[in-house]
């Protein structure tokens, strides 16, 4: 492999890394979409290369390369020739982005968009212009207005050698996908840090009610910014130690890159004002948008193009504000994902960037009742038993799957999965017998169940061999799955 050979992420040899939800970390009141991520939205593709170089001389340290490109395509057409509405809105705008101001005059866009590292923004931006250059129709065009932003890898990599090359850009383009997005350290978010731990590329979406004319709003973040962390609510950066400014954190300020997407109709003014709400999501995580952040939030509308092919009639003043709080609760989670989903990164002069501990993020929530928001609070906490057992039937079996991929000793897992497996089963029969007025079965059925979840929490506390984050994972589910047949049970002797 020459020096200049551009490669894939490696494999981490970590344990695997959740979403937030995974964890039962629920943040907002509206419900995600299919993948919980910016794809969600009708024709958004995503498409990500990563570039990780080490130099051939194992101790050339200096010249080690965390980094890469993501792109985000509103359709898979050409967009020179079918552009979108877009809007952009700058939180605090020390850093590079090409194309703002065409998009400022127009309110559209006429390429994809691309983020990737800080040096690395002319030379992605070359070759994202010579690839739309070269687009069937496009022979004679004289005039291509290339959207690209960053955040800067510098810690971790070696970006004054702006590793970025042409076919990279391509490659991403090329790849780009609907569906379930990668996320954590790869792309542009290779060699990026958070709030004092590993950051990355997050997404996350919403859709509204139909009361909203259920339209979606799909974020996808670039973080590299400083703050305390946040999460739902509770000061987590806190309990952990991670002040900024108090000499433990090297990472005091930063940058982030914010897209969203909808497909609701909305002008290039509002979408500018959405834009603003999804930088509220950073917010709410920790950021306080210091003095060297580059944060940036763009977004776009995949309801018509423009030129227009006939008339659009817009979403009145009203109606966007529920779309607001779905960019604010879309971003929010993206950028918690794009932290929880990254491995730790070593890279240039040994610096290293760790992953943050989901153990600890786990416990710290509990302690805090943050956990599994939706099981417990409006609107989307059941108020009635079958509810409830219907809530505890699908905890379970997130449960069972959770321990079908973790990486624990087989004998461990397959005793866990029998008794997890016969939980269901007594959830299922007391649900059934609460429909068919059998009480006494049911009643029957729900202490069972309860106190096989309890067998199983209880063989997870106990055992060594299950390493974690698995460990703290399983026991908040457990958790959860007792406290919902305990609420099922509160319900039935009320009556």
């Amino acid at each position: 492999m020459s020096e200049y050979e551009t490669v894939g992420l490696k494999p981490s040899a970590e344990p695997a890394r959740f979403r937030a939800r995974d964890l039962g970390l629920e943040t907002g009141i509206y419900l995600p979409g299919d993948h919980n991520a910016i794809t969600d939205v009708p024709g958004v593709l995503v498409g990500q290369k990563t570039v990780w170089k080490d130099p051939p001389e194992v101790r050339d340290v200096s010249h080690r390369v965390r980094s890469g490109v993501t792109a985000v395509l509103p359709h898979s057409g050409d967009m020179l020739r079918r552009k979108v509405p877009c809007g952009i809105y700058l939180g605090n705008a020390f850093g590079k982005l090409t194309g703002y101001t065409q998009v400022k005059e127009l309110g559209s866009i006429e390429t994809p968009i691309l983020l990737t590292s800080t040096l690395n923004v002319p030379k992605v931006a070359d070759a994202l212009i010579t690839y739309v250059l070269q687009l069937a129709g496009n022979e004679e065009v004289r005039s291509v207005n290339p959207i690209v932003g960053e955040t800067n890898d510098g810690d971790l990599s070696d970006c004054r050698s702006r590793p970025v090359q042409a076919q990279d850009v391509v490659d991403a383009l090329m790849g780009a996908r609907g569906g379930p997005v990668l996320e954590g350290s790869v792309g542009a978010g290779t060699g990026t840090c958070c709030l004092g731990w590993k950051g990355g590329i997050g997404t996350a979406s919403r859709i509204l009610p139909p009361k909203g004319a259920g339209y979606t709003v799909g974020v996808l973040v670039q973080t590299n910014f400083g703050g305390l962390l946040t999460v739902n609510g509770a000061a987590v950066g806190r309990e952990l130690g991670t002040f900024p400014y108090r000499g433990n954190v090297a990472q005091q300020d930063g940058s982030c890159m914010v897209i969203a997407a909808t497909d609701a109709p909305l002008c290039s003014r509002n979408l500018e004002r959405l834009a603003k709400r999804a930088m509220h999501g950073l917010v709410k995580c920790g950021s306080s948008g210091s003095t060297g952040s580059g944060d940036y939030a763009i977004a776009f509308s995949t309801a018509y193009t423009v030129p227009y092919d006939g008339p659009v009639e817009f979403l009145n003043e009203a109606a966007v504000s529920a779309l607001f709080l779905a960019a604010q609760e879309a971003s929010e989670e993206a950028v918690l994902n794009s932290m929880l989903k990254a491995t730790t990164v070593v890279g240039r002069d040994e610096h290293c960037s760790r992953a943050i501990p989901l153990e600890h993020v786990i416990g710290i929530c509990d302690r805090h009742d943050v956990l599994f928001a939706h099981s417990k609070l409006p609107p989307w906490a059941p108020t009635s038993r079958e509810g409830s057992l219907e809530d505890c039937g699908g905890r379970l079996e997130a449960l069972v799957e959770h321990v079908s991929c973790a990486q624990i000793p087989d004998g461990t897992k397959s005793s866990l999965l029998g008794t997890l497996n016969g939980a269901r089963k007594q959830s299922s029969e007391a649900l059934m017998f609460i429909r068919e007025a059998k009480e006494e079965q049911a009643n029957n059925a729900l202490r069972t169940c309860s106190k096989m979840i309890e067998t199983a929490r209880s063989q997870v506390m106990r055992d060594d061999g299950i390493p974690e984050p698995y460990a703290s994972l399983f026991v908040s589910h457990a958790n959860l799955g007792t406290w919902v047949c305990e609420k099922a049970g509160a319900t039935r002797s009320s009556r």
